[in-house]
């Protein structure tokens, strides 16, 4: 076990962590030493960068978020981990954010440190590391350069911090509440002849205001509604349909997706509209199997099944899971054979095509005992603009009572 007096006494941010971090902090260490133990390993080596996809590594451990620069970090077995940082600014922004004890936060070069704390450990130690396949190469023969056999724990690290923590389906709902919140502030701004680029300039501007950390939001607004990409200067148009995807980490750096289409007008798009009825179809089909004891492949084969039966083609996925990092390393896909368990996360949002024709829409999932929850259930019933304006009405009547009720 860890040596939880080190923990307990650890005071960043001026002044101890509140309990619930002690407590996340010794879970995830505990999960890594249980990692240790199954693949009779030594120690951890981890190394992220901050670009998204490959970030996930650190964040999990040190509950940091890198600025700009690589980073490692060093776990021996049943000790507390090392955070090796690179550069100043990380180096600060490490001593105020992350749980790892002060004296555990090194600054120096990451990679030259990494390789002394594993010949630390002695010749021909099994050291397991995260990803090593993503590593640059001149950091990849350095790294291996030590007298280590280095095993590749991926698979089975990503499948064991899966099932997701209160601490963790807390910041996942909060952010999820945000994305809700940015489709509010879409429905309030949009109209026609305002370009994709004024539109979610905006709503970056919101998310951000509200603690958004990072954002991969997107949309389109003509051509094939399928396929999202980043705003262009495009005006919308009066009787045309946008698509809002709005996939962000929350200010606790955990991720969430919500992606809705805007069919301006009543009865445009008619053919779009039967895309927009298959993938809601499509996704109900695949939340229907997100319980404990299906595997994610199921997920991926009830989702495209239902889209190619209705005479339709699909995408390469169903979606994702959700978590510390953009997709968190689990694709739906026919490949994953990965058995779903109680609190994992999944983000559903098929591509639906026919033709020159086509549609993006997405939710994200809490896998429960009794079924999936959707975090981001809000504008699900209808995708014309007067009606989801109707429902953001009655949203916020429902909200002022409890404005109310807080001031008194």
């Amino acid at each position: 076990m860890i040596n939880t007096v080190h923990l307990t006494t650890i005071s960043n941010q001026g002044g101890i962590f509140l309990d619930k971090y002690t407590l996340e902090r010794e879970r995830r260490f505990s999960l890594m030493n249980t990692l240790m133990d199954r693949e009779n390993l030594d120690a951890l080596v981890f190394t992220s960068s901050a670009v998204q996809t490959d970030e996930v590594a650190i964040k999990y451990l040190t509950n940091t978020g890198l600025l700009a620069r690589r980073a490692f970090a060093f776990f021996k077995k049943n000790e507390i981990p090392y955070f090796i940082l690179a550069t100043q600014d990380e180096y600060v922004n490490a001593k105020s954010t992350s749980w790892i004890p002060y004296d555990h936060i090194l600054l120096g070069d990451p990679v030259k440190e990494a390789v002394q704390m594993v010949t630390s450990l002695g010749s021909g130690k099994r050291v397991g590391i995260y990803e090593p396949n993503s590593l640059p190469i001149l950091i990849h023969n350095e790294l291996f350069q030590a007298d280590a056999e280095f095993v590749d724990i991926t698979a089975p690290m990503t499948v064991l911090r899966a099932p997701k923590s209160s601490f963790e389906i807390d910041l996942i709902q909060q952010a999820s509440d945000l994305a809700v919140h940015s489709m509010d502030y879409i429905l309030e701004h949009i109209r026609p002849g305002i370009t994709e680029r004024e539109l979610l300039a905006g709503a970056d501007g919101y998310l951000i205001a509200n603690g958004a950390q990072e954002l991969l939001v997107m949309c389109v607004s003509e051509g094939q509604h399928s396929f999202i990409h980043k705003p262009k200067n495009v005006a919308v148009k009066d009787d045309g349909v946008l698509v809002y995807s709005c996939e962000f980490s929350g200010s606790g750096g955990y991720w969430t997706q919500l992606a809705r289409a805007i069919f301006m007008k009543r009865g445009c798009e008619p053919e779009v509209y039967q895309l927009y009825q298959a993938a809601k179809a499509a996704i109900q089909r695949g939340a229907e199997l997100l319980r404990p004891g299906n595997r994610v492949c199921d997920i991926n084969n009830a989702v495209l099944g239902y889209i190619k039966a209705a005479g339709y083609s699909a995408g390469h996925w169903a979606g994702h899971a959700m978590g510390a990092d953009l997709g968190d390393g689990m694709p739906i896909t026919s490949e994953c054979q990965v058995e779903i368990r109680e609190n994992m996360v999944f983000t559903l949002h098929p591509n639906v095509v026919s033709g020159e024709k086509g549609i993006f829409y997405g939710d994200t999932y809490l896998v429960t005992s009794n079924g999936a929850i959707n975090l981001t259930a809000a504008y699900n019933e209808s995708p014309y603009l007067e009606d989801m304006l109707q429902e953001l009405s009655n949203r916020k009547q429902m909200q002022e009572p409890n404005k109310s009720t807080d001031k008194r």
